[in-house]
């Protein structure tokens, strides 16, 4: 029958699609793994990690200002938001750590790190603020027609872990001040 014919045809013509692109896939395969080495696997490892590990934080820690089941939506804007603070916080170790082994500060802008501190303790009270204060949270419904305010766990951590490493580094500029005289 024409219906029989139809299928024999797609059948044959998935048959020889999958044989024209499993070698292609297989050779692709072998190139990558000879060309890849441990350091750009190591690099990969640090560039995709911090987020795939915010994301699993924000998908299975438990959320707050909710109430009943959290919606996906809720959940995933948990996920991009552990995955971004993954992601910003992880690139302070770096510079944390080299001081450390060089004990030298060399390059690092004292005002930068001054105007970082200020902002990142700002930014800090006012998100454990606007997190955790009944009263500041009744304001702000008072002032936005009943909405609730943005601000989630994530937010805070971000703010105070960036303001105690900017606080290390300084630290660290007192301790290893090295910098050519002008």
């Amino acid at each position: 029958s024409q219906e029989d014919a139809e299928i024999c045809f797609k059948r044959s013509l998935s048959d020889n699609f999958r044989a024209l692109l499993l070698p292609v896939v297989k050779a692709s395969f072998v190139v990558l793994c000879r060309h890849v080495s441990t350091s750009c696997l190591v690099s990969a490892a640090w560039v995709a990690g911090p987020p795939i590990v915010g994301l699993v934080i924000g998908m299975f820690a438990p959320l707050s200002n909710t109430s009943g089941d959290p919606s996906d939506f809720a959940r995933l804007s948990a996920g991009l938001g552990w995955a971004y603070f993954c992601s910003w916080t992880l690139c302070w170790y770096p510079v944390v750590l080299n001081n450390f082994r060089s004990k030298s500060v060399a390059g690092l802008s004292l005002d930068s790190r001054l105007f970082d501190l200020v902002g990142f303790s700002c930014y800090f009270i006012s998100n454990a603020a606007m997190y955790w204060s009944p009263v500041v949270q009744q304001e702000y419904q008072a002032t936005h027609e009943g909405h609730s305010n943005t601000v989630k766990l994530n937010d805070v951590f971000f703010a105070g872990h960036n303001a105690l490493l900017t606080v290390i580094t300084l630290l660290q500029i007192a301790a290893y001040y090295d910098y050519p005289p002008l």
